[in-house]
């Protein structure tokens, strides 16, 4: 009866830890609807499917991270408009964000030798709407580590501040 009890445990153990969610943030809009505020830009990374790694990659705007994609996920926030840099691991896409536009990137995510590795690439609209279907919903989750600070113009958003 014990050996029976520890293997459905263990069952439940792996299949629980099997499943990865995309962790955001910051406060995530209705994807469904359009931007509340005109005056201000929304970027959605979406993490692609077929991604070789099952690893969690850290998406930043600006140095302020915003969430941690798992294969399958997306991130969408909000932000105003300007100059920004959008990085995952190693690799950055400069944006002018647009009052009033959106912003599709998608992510691919390759075995590294010791760490995973992250692409991001701007797609359009249509290509990031129909990657977005079907996709679940980000987990929302705050971060209180001391290295980390809230950001005054992204709420829920966090700066690193040291190493």
């Amino acid at each position: 009866m014990n050996f029976a009890r520890t293997a459905l445990l263990l069952t439940g153990v792996v299949a629980l830890t099997g499943c990865s969610s995309t962790w955001q943030y910051v406060r995530l809009p209705d994807p469904s609807t359009e931007l509340r505020d005109a005056s201000r830009s929304r970027i959605y990374v979406i993490r692609a499917a077929e991604s070789e790694s099952r690893a969690h990659v850290d998406v930043a705007d600006d140095k302020r991270i915003v969430g941690s994609t798992a294969p399958g996920g997306y991130l969408c926030w909000e932000r105003p408009p300007g100059r920004t840099v959008i990085s995952s691991r190693s690799s950055r896409i400069t944006l002018s964000a647009e009052p009033g536009k959106t912003y599709y990137l998608l992510q691919t995510v390759t075995r590294g030798r010791l760490f995973a590795d992250s692409t991001l690439k701007l797609i359009t609209p249509e290509e990031g709407a129909a990657l977005l279907k079907d996709r679940p919903r980000p987990l929302r989750c705050r971060l209180n580590g001391s290295l980390y600070e809230e950001s005054t113009w992204m709420p829920g958003a966090l700066v690193f501040t040291g190493y």
